[in-house]
């Protein structure tokens, strides 16, 4: 096990780390992240693990820096990981998918006030998705949105960036998302 930078141990599978994080430790760690109350100018870059994204580090040096030396936080989306780490002997591996962080991070923002900016998809998707949203959580602050079919990625940094959100979910598939 390891404890680096973060507040949350790290477990290996396969060489790749993982948190042992369960939902409401991810979700408090991020709102604090997002909030300000430790924001301190760190962005948080979360990546939901499985063991496909894992096969694909052990042969994509890009991917395997990623997850190694940029993501902030790192969940075990899929079951194959915790049924891994059980196998491993490891402490148990809570399972946080992404869709549910998701989920849970955006009736957040509607509660706490925060703003969410959705950058991936086909354009009506997303457009789908921040509809969704804001009938979920009436008063949701859509800082923007960005279909995932844009080349130019300074143009759509720049979008985001001027929009300035407090939570930017990506949704370009793997590794494209976690390479952007």
């Amino acid at each position: 096990m390891e404890n680096h930078d973060m507040e949350f141990e790290k477990v290996r599978i396969l060489g790749k780390p993982v948190h042992l994080v369960d939902m409401e430790q991810a979700v408090n760690y991020l709102r604090r992240h997002a909030s300000g109350e430790e924001k301190r100018g760190k962005k948080q870059f979360v990546l939901a693990m499985n063991p496909e994204k894992i096969m694909k580090a052990r042969e994509d040096s890009e991917l395997s820096k990623i997850i190694e030396k940029k993501a902030t936080l790192l969940i075990a989306d899929g079951v194959g990981l915790v049924l891994a780490g059980k196998i491993r002997g490891l402490p148990a591996i809570p399972r946080v998918t992404g869709v549910g962080l998701f989920e849970r991070l955006t009736a957040a923002a509607a509660e706490d006030g925060s703003s969410v900016f959705l950058y991936g998809a086909k354009e009506p998707v997303v457009e789908k998705a921040a509809e969704v949203l804001r009938q979920r959580h009436p008063g949701i602050k859509i800082a923007g949105i960005q279909h995932g079919y844009e080349k130019d990625t300074e143009a759509v940094a720049a979008k985001i960036k001027q929009a300035h959100p407090d939570y930017l979910f990506v949704a370009l598939g793997s590794p494209g998302q976690e390479k952007w």
